[in-house]
């Protein structure tokens, strides 16, 4: 019945109101001419369909394939021959169906719908991206008999902007998310955390003295020590989770729904499968952790939390590596005359102090900061304020209630714009330090 019915459709009465239509659209009318030359532009117009790169058809107001151009054998692979007759909605993904309908209601008021992106099926069962227009086709009278489909594949071109997209959000050399792409994991969880009132974590990860391995070894071997700790990141990751590359040797995961402790955790064993690495040459991997909404509010003020919390374990590895170097080279050596005095045993202890005095531009200051070794005799601390060698600097520690008085004495390497600065004391002070078990070299300096 529906072949019979799409016969009828394509018969030559219709077939001639719809050249008609393609006439009239472009203002060309039968009044006054010699019928020679309508059938003449009737037969070109059709012609035009047929050759078209465009796949073009035409169907009833009940969705029957009444024509089917070449270009839609080529794009749905379907003959004109198994085609016509069919319904429209063979080419249509079942789960699209419902998209059929309200335009139909629209061509049969006359109206266009312009062009918009769906998925069609082939004939071999496969899916296209496709850019679809349709028209409605009228009689001389401009009642409206059906409608005019053309579509267009653009799968390639879809793909070609998916890549493009994937490109812009990961690191080329990884194929992890980039800064970018962070940012934007980040704002999702920021919201979603806000709805459901659940924390997150972060962790920012930095690959300790890569720049040694890049000298040693060559930068070939010093970017495989990147794509390794990429692996790792992929592996240890949930698939909710969001592991990138934002710069350098600089590393982060987005943990979602992950407490302070649990991300504590998931650094730990990060730091146990580089232990267990058996790849050479071996690296580690300094790591801070911020958690929402202990830590902030932010993006900015979680990563700078995390930022912050990676510069004091950086520099206490640095500091336990350049320990270990040096105890290796001078283990023989003669001490120091003034080692006692300046060079009590030495701990890596991180401290949260006040610091107070006078910057170099004599102005008034008071810092929070924390300290990233300590001893008897002084401390090893960070300052964001610039200070000057020689001047004297007031210290509280909030847990023991204690001030000390100490003064500037050396600067270490700045890093993430603070700096290192060695405080001598005017007295030692153990006591200064919440220690409960003291090293021996500091029982005898007890006041």
């Amino acid at each position: 019945m529906r072949r019979q019915a799409a016969s009828r459709i394509a018969s030559s009465r219709h077939r001639k109101q719809i050249a008609s239509l393609r006439l009239d659209s472009t203002k060309v009318t039968a009044g006054g001419h010699d019928s020679g030359l309508l059938t003449l532009l009737q037969n070109q117009a059709l012609a035009v369909v047929d050759s078209s790169d465009d796949a073009i058809f035409a169907e009833t107001l009940d969705g029957v394939i009444v024509s089917w151009n070449r270009a839609a054998e080529r794009t749905y692979g379907y003959s004109a021959r198994n085609i016509v007759g069919e319904p429209a909605s063979i080419l249509c993904p079942p789960e699209m169906h419902n998209e059929l309908p309200p335009i139909m209601q629209k061509i049969t008021r006359g109206k266009r719908v312009d062009h918009y992106e769906t998925v069609r099926i082939k004939k071999d069962g496969s899916h296209i991206r496709v850019s679809v227009a349709i028209f409605p086709i009228l009689d001389t009278r401009g009642r409206v008999l059906g409608a005019s489909v053309l579509s267009h594949e653009i799968s390639d071109l879809k793909k070609s902007e998916e890549y493009i997209r994937y490109l812009a959000m990961h690191d080329a050399l990884t194929d992890l998310g980039n800064y970018a792409f962070l940012l934007d994991a980040f704002d999702a969880e920021l919201r979603r955390s806000d709805r459901t009132g659940r924390p997150f974590a972060i962790l920012l990860l930095d690959v300790n003295r890569l720049k040694e391995i890049n000298d040693t070894d060559g930068h070939l071997v010093g970017t495989r020590v990147l794509c390794r700790l990429a692996a790792i990141l992929k592996r240890t990751c949930r698939s909710i989770d969001t592991a990138a590359r934002y710069g350098g040797d600089e590393f982060a995961v987005l943990l979602i729904e992950t407490s302070e402790a649990v991300a504590s955790r998931v650094a730990q064993r990060i730091t146990d499968i580089l232990v267990e690495d058996d790849e050479s040459p071996s690296f580690t991997v300094s790591v801070g952790i911020a958690v929402y909404p202990q830590h902030g509010y932010t993006i900015e003020n979680l990563l700078a939390v995390a930022d912050r919390a990676l510069y004091k374990n950086k520099l206490h590895e640095n500091l336990r590596v350049r320990k270990y170097e040096g105890e290796m080279r001078n283990q023989n050596a003669p001490k120091a005359i003034d080692e006692e005095r300046r060079h009590s045993e030495r701990l890596l202890l991180d401290v949260a102090l006040v610091v107070r005095g006078e910057s170099k531009e004599s102005k008034p200051f008071q810092e929070k900061t924390f300290t990233i070794s300590v001893s008897a005799h002084g401390t090893l601390l960070v300052l964001e304020t610039n200070v000057v060698l020689g001047q004297t600097l007031i210290l509280s520690n909030p847990q023991t209630q204690d001030e000390v008085e100490g003064r500037v004495v050396r600067f270490g390497s700045p890093y993430g714009g603070l700096a290192q600065v060695g405080i001598e004391f005017a007295q030692p002070s153990p006591e200064f330090w919440p220690i409960e078990s003291l090293p021996d070299s500091w029982r005898s300096l007890r006041n």
